[in-house]
């Protein structure tokens, strides 16, 4: 066996000391210095981390984790247990000695799930925030001013920022649409461009209800609630007190209620499909799309 095979085995092993193992693999480490050093290094890293407390809900978070995994045949249920095995054994072993080697070389590792998840809700929220603002100006003028200012800073924070794939893919749509709305003139445009956004929205609501993502579908309504409201429906009340509309103004009228009307039927949809009882406040929320004058 090579140096590279016998690290391995090392790492996968239950026990790690020098001196253990099949034959090749002590015959190779009674003659390599490197990967006996390699083998003690790991076995004082599994001491020292073993030595430190677990955090606390630990072992609460690791089953929640496997009680969601999707079922599963018998080989690979006893493959994932044997990895899980491992995991625990060498998993914070691992993790540390990746921490260690970043210090020798100024390279930091993170992990970003809890960050990646605060740091897309701020995001998101400021690019709807942003998006209401645009749609609430008066003037083309104005749109331009509320778009320069903060366009490239938005831009810059989704596309470096800890978001997750499908956080960018929604932070992207909500800048093209601040774009849409810069240029939008008139509430009707404007109403028209937010209902296409909340579209979107119901888009990522599904794919967050089917993933069981509850605090992520939570956070969406509230922001396809706000964008409605706010937006569409503030628009829409603007658009309908319109003197003397055009027939093609009173067609595309029509058009966005229908539209709206829509998005609250698969909104309502949504909510029915979700029988845990841990979503009863989220199917609870009120719904800016019960306002029945714009679905006449």
């Amino acid at each position: 066996m090579d140096c590279p095979e016998v690290q391995e085995w090392l790492l996968r092993s239950d026990l790690p000391e020098v001196g253990t193992g099949p034959a090749d693999v002590a015959g190779h480490l009674e003659h390599c210095a490197a990967c006996r050093e390699f083998g003690a290094r790991l076995t004082r890293l599994e001491e020292a981390v073993q030595a430190i407390p677990a955090p606390e809900g630990a072992d609460a978070a690791r089953r929640a984790f496997l009680k969601r995994l999707a079922p599963a045949t018998a080989a690979r249920q006893a493959a994932r247990l044997r990895f899980a095995h491992h995991l625990a054994r060498w998993g914070p072993a691992l993790a540390a000695a990746l921490l260690l080697m970043a210090a020798g070389t100024g390279i930091w590792l993170f992990t970003t799930g809890g960050a990646q998840t605060a740091e897309a809700a701020t995001v998101l929220d400021q690019l709807v925030d942003w998006n209401l603002e645009l749609a609430d100006a008066d003037a083309l003028a104005d749109s331009d001013q509320l778009y320069a200012a903060r366009a490239a800073s938005f831009a810059r924070q989704a596309r470096e920022g800890k978001l997750s794939p499908e956080d960018q893919e929604l932070a992207g749509a909500l800048l093209e649409n601040g774009s849409r709305l810069r240029k939008s003139d008139g509430p009707l445009a404007k109403a028209e461009n937010l209902t296409d956004m909340a579209d979107v929205l119901v888009r990522h609501m599904n794919a967050a209800a089917v993933r069981g993502d509850m605090k992520k579908l939570q956070r969406l309504v509230r922001c396809y609630d706000r964008l409605m409201e706010h937006g569409v429906d503030a628009n829409l009340d603007k658009a309908e007190a319109a003197p003397a509309p055009t027939p093609e103004h009173a067609h595309r009228l029509s058009r966005v209620r229908g539209h709206r009307t829509t998005l609250r039927d698969q909104l309502d949809t949504l909510m029915d499909q979700l029988p845990d009882a841990s979503v009863k406040e989220l199917k609870r929320t009120p719904r800016s799309g019960n306002r029945q004058h714009h679905d006449k």
